[in-house]
């Protein structure tokens, strides 16, 4: 009679490895490195700026961005760049400029 609860026991470690290794597999992909905000244009260097997100897998993504005021703090931007990254020991918290945080495992 203990046979089908040892049978339910493996069960339940199989499906707790898959998606543990379904969440870790998840959390390694690829995570923005560092941001970079270039004015863009010599005529109109208040009012236009040019985003650089570095990635982790060595991809670069360009973001145009505008200030109608001149200020870095008021971008309005194309799509989400990342603002500040956060470390809590292997797992990065990356804000995005839309108010959402993303998180990431780190392999450094």
């Amino acid at each position: 009679m203990s046979m089908p609860r040892l049978r339910l026991r493996v069960w339940w470690m199989m499906a707790t490895v898959t998606a543990l290794a379904l969440i870790l597999g998840y959390l390694r992909r690829p995570h923005p490195v560092r941001t970079s905000i270039f004015p863009a244009g010599v005529e109109t260097q208040l009012s236009r700026y040019e985003i650089v997100q570095d990635w982790s897998d060595g991809q670069a993504r360009y973001i145009n961005a505008h200030s109608y005021d001149g200020q870095i703090q008021n971008l309005k931007a194309t799509e989400p760049w990342s603002i500040s990254r956060r470390r809590f020991g292997p797992v990065l918290q990356v804000d995005w400029s839309d108010g959402t945080a993303s998180y990431y495992l780190d392999g450094n």
